[in-house]
């Protein structure tokens, strides 16, 4: 039997066209799998993994106070120390337990009545700090552990203030109302003197209650002030017998010399003044070799009183320039050991 070419002709386009559909159908198929394993593949990587957990605030605090003590309407504001590991937790919630004795905002107090209440100041993760607040009277008063004293340049001296009992003010206030003469520290009370002069220091509180104190300051003094001091208290007062306030009162009036007008302005120019102190005009100042016990103690003690006065430790006041066994100037101020500690 023939077959015509026509027939065969037309056999081989059905053959090869089913051979092109099966291979583009099996591209296609590739094609879509790959696709979709990098489909798959990107959701596992955006997707949280099992383990994957919220970070928890963590922290804890503390106040720059655990108590205090408040005059009712005084104000004063705590600070707040957090330390957070994950610096998430910086949130603090202040309260009070009784509104009515002390209010807190924020950390700043004010006292209204009083009484004792705790502030409470609590993070987020719930650490939680306290204060205790005990609430006073207001005071009525304040007084200082002096109202006057006289100090050398590099002298310090520390000024306390006290109060009525059941009243408080915490915040006191130093001033100075000279501070080429003399600064204080404002929240503590101490007096460090500058140069001479006259200053006032005043306190006061947080209501305005004031007390004041009047700072004198001598001008620094020299290894040669305490050596001609030591030396005039071992001539008129050296004596075991004499009393150490005897001796005070000697070299004060020598001090209060030096700043009289009438007077050398130094300690060596006024013990070697004529017909001041004995000798020391025509033999200078000395003051013995000490070759036993007894003499070195006695002279040790006039260098004790010596630098004691030097320091600004006064026992006599300013005006009282003359010491003898007699009376002089305008009038006698007092007697010790037969003598005369008169005024100018």
């Amino acid at each position: 039997m023939r077959i015509s070419k026509k027939i065969i002709s037309s056999a081989l386009i059905v053959v090869i066209t089913v051979l092109l559909i099966t291979v583009g159908m099996s591209s296609m198929a590739f094609a879509v799998e790959e696709n979709t394993n990098t489909f798959v593949a990107n959701i596992a990587t955006e997707l949280p993994e099992d383990n994957i957990t919220a970070t928890a605030p963590t922290g804890t605090i503390s106040l720059s106070k655990s108590s205090i003590t408040l005059g009712v309407n005084e104000s004063y504001t705590l600070s707040a120390t957090i330390k957070d590991t994950n610096n998430s937790n910086k949130t603090v919630t202040w309260t009070t337990t009784n509104n009515s004795i002390v209010t807190v905002i924020n950390g700043k107090l004010t006292a209204k009545k009083v009484g004792t209440a705790t502030i409470n100041a609590v993070l987020e993760n719930g650490s939680i700090a306290k204060c205790v607040v005990t609430v006073k009277k207001a005071p009525t008063s304040v007084n200082l552990n002096k109202t006057s004293i006289t100090l050398g340049v590099g002298e310090n001296f520390d000024l306390n203030s006290s109060l009525k009992a059941g009243t408080a003010s915490h915040t006191i206030k130093y001033t100075s109302s000279n501070t080429n003469v003399a600064t204080v520290k404002s929240a503590g009370g101490l007096v460090t003197p500058v140069s001479e002069g006259t200053t006032t220091i005043t306190a006061t509180t947080y209501n305005g209650k004031t007390a004041k104190c009047t700072i004198t300051v001598t001008k620094g003094y020299t290894q040669d002030d305490l050596y001609c001091l030591a030396a005039v208290i071992w001539q008129e007062a050296g004596s075991t017998y004499c009393s150490d306030n005897l001796q005070l009162m000697v070299g004060n009036v020598v001090l209060n010399r030096t700043k009289s007008n009438q007077f050398p302005d130094t300690i060596r120019g006024v013990i070697t003044s004529k017909y001041a102190y004995g000798t020391m005009y025509w033999n200078g100042v000395s003051i013995p070799t000490a070759n036993d016990p007894i003499t070195k103690s006695a002279i040790d003690r006039c260098y004790a009183n010596a630098k004691k006065l030097l320091d600004g430790h006064r026992v006599l006041p300013d005006n009282v320039v003359y010491q003898a066994g007699f009376v002089q100037g305008s009038g006698v101020h007092t007697v010790e050991s037969g003598q005369y500690f008169c005024y100018i």
